[in-house]
């Protein structure tokens, strides 16, 4: 336990200085969506999730330290308005060098009206954005894993395109008697190969940290996580002032628990505070930002399901089905 924290303490001082002049301003940020209808659920992208499945390598390249079979999930997002994603990926044992990971990301942003500069309607044109991912992950004794992986992205709007190449990784410790899991994860650090008019921008970095505890005796599971822990400020568009230390905190903070009623059905709830402070309206709580869904296996089959609130912009609903061949 003690070399554990060793190695969060280390990661945490040396992964966000690494990318700290990344900002909010970013490109490709649809690499930040969950692959996981479970992960959406709980509140976002936590790479400390129990039992995680390998294919969803893109929350935290160390879940390709996880035993597996040959698996295989496939995911979708309706979005607000035509916009739509779509994800497809696969992991499988490559023998003493540990676990493959193999995905596909797609976001597609429906017919869009063509204008020129004077407003005039010049047709439609097609948009989308674009990620094929490799992960490679290992298990080190029998409670601690890792894994990195790289993303090749590619951007087409009209006629205008571009590409890039992010790098990702992460590590995993859950104690022998399966109550605690503590990860770490960093995403998107890399470069623009191409731009859409010649300016690059940088890649939507994230860095998070996460812990996930199994009370005793409780048919739950606690999820908390920090993420951005790359840029301390996380401004939103309705801000006036520069949010104080504790309005900055809970920004970074996300929370979610897990019901247990079987082994084959889970119920899930989480709270993501940024989303909240970015989405809400002036009516209140609104349910902006919080999340909810649930798992059930059939046969061979896992069924997921979230729902994501927006406030008055509405809901996302993912879904995700994920199999063992």
């Amino acid at each position: 336990m003690r070399r554990l924290f060793i190695v969060c303490f280390v990661f945490l001082l040396a992964v966000p200085s690494a990318i700290a002049q990344y900002t909010n301003n970013s490109v490709f940020r649809f690499l930040n969506l969950p692959v996981s209808a479970r992960a959406a659920a709980l509140g976002g992208n936590n790479p400390a999730l129990f039992k995680a499945d390998p294919v969803h390598f893109q929350l935290n390249a160390a879940y390709l330290g996880s035993d597996l079979e040959r698996s295989v999930a496939i995911g979708y997002i309706n979005q607000l308005a035509d916009i739509n994603s779509m994800f497809a990926n696969t992991a499988l044992s490559v023998g003493a060098v540990g676990n493959l990971g193999i995905g596909i990301r797609y976001t597609g942003y429906g017919d869009l009206e063509r204008m020129d500069q004077t407003g005039a309607t010049d047709g439609i044109f097609r948009a989308y954005d674009m990620a094929l991912s490799f992960g490679l992950g290992r298990k080190v004794g029998s409670s601690f894993s890792y894994g990195v992986g790289f993303d090749l992205i590619q951007s087409s709007y009209d006629n205008y395109s571009a590409s890039g190449l992010g790098f990702n990784g992460g590590f995993r410790y859950e104690e022998l008697d399966g109550n605690i899991v503590l990860a770490g994860a960093f995403s998107n650090i890399g470069t623009q190969f191409s731009s859409y008019n010649g300016l690059k921008e940088p890649l939507p970095a994230d860095v998070r940290i996460g812990v996930s505890i199994k009370p005793e005796y409780v048919p739950a599971r606690l999820h908390f996580m920090l993420q951005g822990l790359n840029e301390w400020d996380q401004t939103v568009p309705s801000d006036t002032e520069a949010p104080s230390l504790m309005s900055n905190l809970a920004r970074h903070l996300s929370v979610g628990t897990e019901f247990v009623f079987s082994p084959n059905f889970n119920v899930r709830i989480g709270y993501n505070h940024y989303t909240h402070e970015a989405y809400k309206s002036d009516e209140g709580f609104d349910f902006s930002g919080v999340s909810f869904g649930f798992g059930i296996i059939v046969k061979r089959i896992t069924v997921d399901f979230s729902r994501n609130g927006y406030s008055n912009l509405g809901g996302t609903y993912q879904l995700g089905l994920r199999t063992r061949l």
